[in-house]
């Protein structure tokens, strides 16, 4: 910073060069360079050498920083190829390795050369202690053997050595706890050490490859290598001493291997130059980056958050991405050699690099740095180039970040692209408070619109007056369109509503060939108000005299007027030629309204892979609408090969545009797992969000979450929130999920009778869940008057509606007389539609019915089938069937092995009758080993639960001592227990035990 007449000003280059400039470039260039507030030119020449002679001053690096907003200093750290880079754990130090003899540790803060180790050393590699208090650091020392040195740096004093490669180790890493190191040598092995006093652990070792990599994973003792001839990456698990899995896919050596911060995923880097994504379970590769302009990969390293990881790249500098997605944050260019290293600070703010001649660089992380340094990120994003792609939505991303910094340039580019939708929803509001911000902080370039704005009442109060006054700061400055502007004055109109005497100005100033003018005249027509009628024909008038002159928005208004007739003929062919012509010149909505043409054939040709096309470069603008458009495509594989993943990736940048509508497509694909891994969190989030937009799918479905504690905590009073915001918008499975939760106290009161109404409307619009209950209300007289008639009304209709509930419950009214004329061919009827549907429930009963013969002719075969099916959904009363079926050989060949195994698992549900018949197998010895102690186990726990049976085979082994001591006392009473219980054996045999 300098201070000069007693304002503080930023020393940047363009200032500085602002100076030196020919009066035609300084004409070019932003009007604060070359005039600084209109100071004199003796001011300006004082200026000038007191920031020649601070930038000279302050140039303590060995050499020049480039004009890199991003870069902090560049040091010659190495005579050599910095061969290992690595920042200490607590942030405070950057250690780095070369052939060139020696291990240097520099100040993170300042790049202050603290300590240089060792001497004669060819260092290959790096690795802090998590305590940040020891240095490992693999070397070629003098004698030529390979060993890793642990260094006390702070006293510059080797603490330990460890000896056992003979080959060059080209990767060492401590443990997450710091009790154990792990290296990688070409001696083709990993090998673990004990950090403490550096004996053996575990050996790995690979077929014939050098191990170049490793990674300890965040989760278990796992570690992951790269190797080098057959390109190989192998997961090893250290405490087993065993490999896991080997992943191939490399096609050249693979130099960097990293976990994510979840362990689930693995990313590499490679000589191929291509970096990897891989799961950690499958071992299946999930995606591959890769640019031509990398070239080969030589190192990866990720965030400690695990939002980024950079690369340093052969040819292209230092690339960072998102981890997540992949996609490009930015480049750091500016080394002379190629990169070689690349290590990021703990909290994420710096980024240091180091090269093939020995040049260590320290920049900014992108994205924290100065105001300056946002505005250079977003501008790269924005304008696109050979290495980063034009990026739009990453572009506003961070002009709002830079605009927060106070960057005028970056407000001003906001309020732009909030004018032409250029990659952000179209909004003029936005548009204008961002260019009152920009004009406000001295933006010139926003005056001038501002001023227009006032001039053509547009998206403000026509006015004149204040037209000029922006105008006039502006031209201060040398802007030489409000310059013009103020000479001709004939846009400018006194303050006050859209009235005749504004519109004849502005017609003045349209008729001269004003845009601006011509637009204005074209919107006022087309909304009208009391001074001026509506009038589309003049609207198209006035918009086709500023089509003609190219302007994109107008073009696009007079395809709008061909599209729906008002103000020209209607005519869809005409239309699609004014949304194509506005479209080849990047009018990202005429862009998707093009596509939206294609897609249905509307004035042209149907053509999907023409729709996808033109969907496609709406959508890379961030355009919501055709990002939302194009995922339809991919999810039916319209124009474009079907992809869900495609699909899922464009509406969640859709969803994340503001298209509230495909939110909830994105949560269900999460939710079922389509196009991605199911990820229960990120759909609860994106249902949510939906739900708070008003769409009523999202509302229901993020309802049944919070009831299920799926993605969220279990929360039943925000489930009947949601339900009933969907249900009040009507929404039928909502107003059924709501009238379930009123009838049943889920999450509110219990309130019967509102609940009825609720199962009203929805049933009324068809939901044959809520026919059901509204059945089962009349039935039992739940919130309304108890009625068999519409009882039955209802459940017909539902059982009509192929809901099973209703049809089994059906089935029991006829089979059992209650509430309805028995009639065992209905309930036959519908116990069998229910349970072709799975109704378990139904099963079992047909079971009964063709064991007992009722209504039909008596089957055990066919009982059994039925009894299988119920079981097999869980059933305990059709377990207990099925295992008695197969004990006693009824329908199915018997086989006591079968009936215990489904006895046991009706008794895990507490089945009584299982439990008892269960005792008389033990006690019998049959399908199981004779076990009286077991028999007297099980009857003592169905005793418990009520059984007679039990009590009296209890009394029984009482009296006889069978697998108990022999108690005529105990006998006795278990015998009366029966008895009063009316087992008519009991009462016989207690009668006996008395006389």
């Amino acid at each position: 910073m300098g201070i000069i007449d007693g304002f503080i000003i930023p020393l940047n280059r363009a200032l500085v060069a602002s100076f030196v400039l020919t009066r035609q470039e300084q004409d070019a260039a932003p009007s604060f360079c070359y005039s600084y507030y209109g100071r004199a030119p003796g001011q300006v020449l004082f200026l000038l050498i007191c920031l020649t002679l601070i930038c000279c001053f302050s140039a303590v690096d060995a050499i020049a920083a480039d004009s890199n907003t991003s870069l902090v200093r560049t040091v010659q750290g190495h005579s050599g190829a910095v061969s290992a880079l690595v920042f200490s754990g607590d942030g405070q130090f950057v250690a780095t390795g070369s052939i060139d003899g020696s291990i240097k540790v520099w100040q993170a803060g300042d790049g202050k050369l603290l300590h240089q180790l060792g001497d004669n050393l060819e260092v290959t590699a790096l690795a802090f202690s998590p305590e940040s208090d020891r240095l490992a650091a693999a070397v070629k020392n003098k004698a030529k053997e390979y060993i890793v040195q642990i260094w006390d740096f702070n006293r510059e004093k080797v603490r330990d050595t460890i000896e056992g490669h003979n080959q060059q180790v080209n990767a060492v890493k401590y443990s997450d706890d710091g009790k154990i190191i792990a290296t990688a040598s070409g001696d083709t092995t990993v090998r673990t050490w004990n950090a403490r006093n550096g004996r053996s652990f575990s050996t790995f070792t690979t077929s014939k490859n050098d191990v170049l990599t490793l990674d300890w994973s965040p989760v278990g003792q796992v570690i992951v290598s790269g190797e080098s001839w057959e390109f190989t990456i192998r997961l090893w698990d250290e405490e087993k001493g065993a490999l896991i899995k080997s992943l191939t896919g490399h096609t050249d050596w693979v130099n960097a291997t990293r976990f994510t911060n979840d362990g689930l995923k693995i990313i590499s880097a490679s000589k191929d130059g291509s970096v990897r994504y891989w799961d950690v379970a499958s071992g299946k590769e999930e995606k591959k980056i890769r640019e031509w302009w990398w070239g080969e990969i030589n190192d990866l390293v990720l965030s400690r958050d695990g939002k980024y990881m950079a690369a340093a790249s052969e040819k292209g500098g230092v690339i960072v991405w998102y981890q997540e997605s992949g996609k490009l944050l930015d480049v750091l260019d500016g080394d002379t050699g190629k990169i070689v290293a690349v290590t990021i600070s703990p909290d994420g703010r710096m980024l240091v690099s180091g090269d093939s001649k020995g040049q260590l660089r320290f920049w900014t992380f992108p994205g924290t740095g100065t105001g300056a340094s946002l505005l250079a990120l977003a501008e790269k994003h924005d304008q696109g180039s050979k290495k980063i792609p034009e990026n739009k939505p990453e572009a506003v991303k961070w002009y709002r970040l830079a605009s927060e910094k106070g960057v005028t340039h970056a407000m001003r580019r906001l309020g732009e692209m909030y004018e032409t939708g250029d990659g952000i929803d179209k909004d003029s509001t936005e548009a204008l408070q961002w260019f009152e911000k920009a004009a406000e902080a001295g933006d010139a370039d926003a005056q001038f619109v501002l001023g227009n704005r006032y001039a053509l009442g547009d998206g403000v109060p026509l006015n004149g007056t204040v037209a000029e006054e922006w105008w006039g700061r502006a031209a201060a400055q040398g802007h030489e369109n409000a310059k013009l502007k103020l000479e001709n004055k004939y846009t400018s109109v006194e303050g006050g509503g859209v009235d005749e005497e504004k519109v004849k100005w502005l017609t003045g100033s349209a008729e001269a060939g004003d845009v601006e003018a011509q637009k204005a005249l074209g919107e006022i027509f087309r909304k009208g108000n009391k001074d001026i009628p509506k009038s589309y024909t003049k609207s198209v008038m006035w918009y086709r005299k500023a089509a003609k002159q190219g302007d994109l928005d107008a073009q696009y208004a007079i395809a709008e007027s061909y599209a729906t007739g008002l103000g020209s003929p209607e005519s869809p062919r005409d239309a699609m030629k004014w949304f194509h012509k506005a479209a080849e010149e990047g009018h990202t909505p005429s862009q998707y309204r093009y596509a939206l043409g294609l897609e249905e054939g509307t004035g042209t040709d149907q053509s999907f892979s023409d729709a996808a096309l033109w969907y496609r470069k709406a959508a890379s603008q961030g355009f919501g609408p055709a990002q939302m458009a194009l995922g339809r495509l991919f999810q039916k594989g319209q124009g474009v090969d079907k992809s869900a993943t495609e699909a899922l990736l464009w509406f969640r940048q859709a969803a994340e545009s503001g298209e509230v509508e495909v939110m909830y497509d994105v949560g269900r694909m999460y939710a079922q797992g389509v196009g991605t891994q199911k990820n229960p969190a990120l759909a609860a989030k994106w249902l949510l969000a939906g739900a708070q937009h008003g769409v009523v799918a999202a509302q229901y479905e993020i309802g049944l979450m919070y009831s299920r504690g799926d993605g969220v905590t279990k929360d039943e009073a925000r489930a009947v929130k949601w339900f009933k915001a969907a249900a009040a918008q009507g929404g039928a499975k909502a107003q059924y999920e709501y009238g379930l939760a009123l009838l049943n106290g889920l999450g509110v009161d219990v309130a019967q009778k509102e609940a009825v109404s609720w199962f009203q409307k929805a049933a009324a619009q068809g939901d044959a869940e809520a026919g059901y209950q509204l059945g089962r209300c009349y039935l039992e007289g739940l919130g309304v008057d108890q009625s068999d008639s519409l009882a039955l009304k209802w459940l017909t209709t539902a059982a009509g509606q192929e809901n099973s509930e209703a049809r089994y419950l059906l089935g029991q009214i006829h089979e059992t007389g209650k509430h309805a004329k028995k009639d065992l061919e209905d309930a036959i009827k519908w116990h069998t539609l229910a349970a072709k549907q799975g109704h378990a429930e139904a099963q079992y009963r047909l079971g009964v019915i063709n064991n007992d013969g009722i209504g039909v002719t008596k089957s055990a075969k066919e009982a059994a089938v039925w009894f299988a099916k119920s079981a097999q959904q869980g059933l305990s009363d059709a377990e207990y069937a099925l295992g008695m079926a197969y004990a006693n050989g009824e329908g199915v060949k018997k086989n006591l092995k079968s009936a215990v195994e489904w006895l046991l698992k009706a008794s895990d549900q507490g089945n009584v009758s299982a439990i008892y018949y269960l005792g008389v197998l033990h006690a019998t010895g049959k399908g199981v080993g004779q076990d009286y102690a077991k028999a007297l186990k099980y009857w003592v726990t169905s005793a418990k639960k009520g059984d007679v049976r039990s009590l009296y085979f209890l009394g029984y082994m009482y009296e006889t001592g069978t697998g108990v001591p022999r108690n005529l006392a105990d006998a006795r009473k278990l015998y009366e227990k029966a008895a009063e219980l009316g087992d008519v054996y009991a009462h016989q045999t207690m009668t006996g035990l008395a006389e």
